[in-house]
């Protein structure tokens, strides 16, 4: 009787050759014999038929199937092995010309518009140069009208001597970051404290505008707790014109901004700057100095539409992203690690402990340690030091403590 090779009890073995049936019969070809009993129900032979031409159909058939099986297979298999060396060809030539265009990958929000502003004329706006690697900077958070606190936060880092004046010795940079007024006893007194400051070395004290100070701008006078806050409001609005107010500065590595900026809203400006100014690499300082630019725009226009001045959800207002003079700090979390920045806005409360908050990364710091007595009245700040090594000043107990963060490299 004749002999067919086969793979299981119950069927009869098709014909697959070299790769296919290596693959999927890796024990070989067994002898089966039809007069075996297992084969009894399995195949019928119709009368007149004999078993050699019942078998050579059977085997026409399974042929033409393997056949079809193995083509599909062998094509599948081609198309894999050309993608395994198409897909990384094609990642690595759009690296290339994404290094090249520098073009940015991420993509405004839909929820963000871009703005139509548009800046009549670059203003001079007479500020410190960046620091050098060796000039430290002293960075102090919102002061709510605790001028009190304040003076021994500037005594303590060498800012000012006993009398209140600028130390001459002090060659550092001093940074205040907002939020001036308000809340606090003596606002008109803390604000004309810093005008002071600053006249007496203008290229050392730079002074940033908080929501508090713009709330004034917008006339906004809820939170004002001093008389006549539109005769403050226009005072304000003058030293915005002549650069001695800014939303922003950039010591080379990090931004500094009253409430931070997130990166749908950076990305923003560096679209706007792409179209502007026709650059095709964008700084941190080139987006420090347009968002001032923007701000003396909007006091000029008395229009506060573009995003960098948006309210949040989170903050009572009706954007899904806050402004830099806005923004929670929740909200930045993500963007820490693509944005090194210092922050203040949003005091310890309940969600923190420290007064000083830092993430591991060290690329978002938020000096707002609460000085207002609503806050806690913490007497706390941070510098800047040599190499942009990290240094908390912080009163415990009425003892100051310095705390000295290990170095921590920004990269790009």
């Amino acid at each position: 009787m004749a002999a067919i090779p086969a793979t299981n009890k119950a069927g009869i073995m098709h014909t697959i050759s070299d790769f296919t049936e290596d693959y999927f019969h890796p024990l070989g070809r067994e002898v089966v014999d039809l007069t075996n009993p297992v084969f009894k129900d399995t195949i019928s032979i119709p009368k007149g038929e004999s078993t050699e031409e019942v078998i050579a159909e059977l085997d026409k058939k399974n042929h033409q199937n393997s056949y079809s099986l193995k083509k599909v297979i062998l094509t599948t298999l081609k198309i894999a092995s050309y993608l395994t060396v198409i897909i990384p060809l094609i990642m690595y030539v759009a690296r290339l010309i994404l290094r090249k265009t520098h073009t940015p990958l991420d993509k405004p929000l839909p929820s963000i518009k871009l703005s139509t502003t548009t800046i009549s004329s670059k203003p001079e706006i007479k500020k410190p140069e960046s620091p050098s690697r060796d000039q430290k900077i002293a960075i102090f958070g919102d002061v709510h009208g605790e001028l009190d606190g304040f003076k021994e936060n500037l005594l303590r880092a060498k800012v000012i001597d006993e009398k209140g004046n600028f130390n001459k010795s002090f060659k550092g940079i001093v940074i205040q970051m907002g939020d001036v007024i308000d809340r606090g006893p003596k606002s008109i007194e803390s604000w004309s404290f810093l005008q002071n400051l600053q006249t007496e070395k203008p290229e050392q004290v730079i002074r940033l505008l908080g929501n508090h100070e713009l709330m004034l701008l917008e006339k906004d006078y809820r939170f004002a707790n001093f008389p006549e806050p539109e005769k403050l409001a226009e005072e304000i609005k003058q030293e915005i014109l002549a650069g001695k107010v800014q939303a922003s500065y950039c010591d080379g590595s990090r931004l500094y901004t009253h409430a931070g900026i997130h990166p749908v809203i950076k990305q923003q400006l560096i679209l706007e700057i792409q179209e502007k100014q026709h650059l095709t690499t964008v700084s941190n300082k080139d987006i420090s100095d347009y968002m001032n630019e923007l701000l003396i725009q909007a006091v000029r226009d008395n229009n506060f539409e573009h995003p960098i001045f948006n309210v949040s959800y989170k903050r009572g207002g009706d954007k899904a992203i806050g402004g830099i003079f806005w923004i929670d700090d929740s909200e930045l979390l993500q963007s820490a690690r693509d944005i090194p920045q210092v922050i203040a806005h949003n005091p310890p409360l309940g969600k923190r402990t420290a007064p000083i908050d830092i993430t591991d990364s060290h690329r978002l710091i938020n000096v707002d340690a609460g000085l207002c007595a609503l806050y806690g009245g913490n007497r706390a700040f941070v510098v800047i030091g040599k190499k942009s090594q990290l240094k908390i000043h912080e009163q415990i107990s009425g003892i100051w403590e310095k705390t000295v963060l290990a170095d921590i490299a920004l990269g790009s």
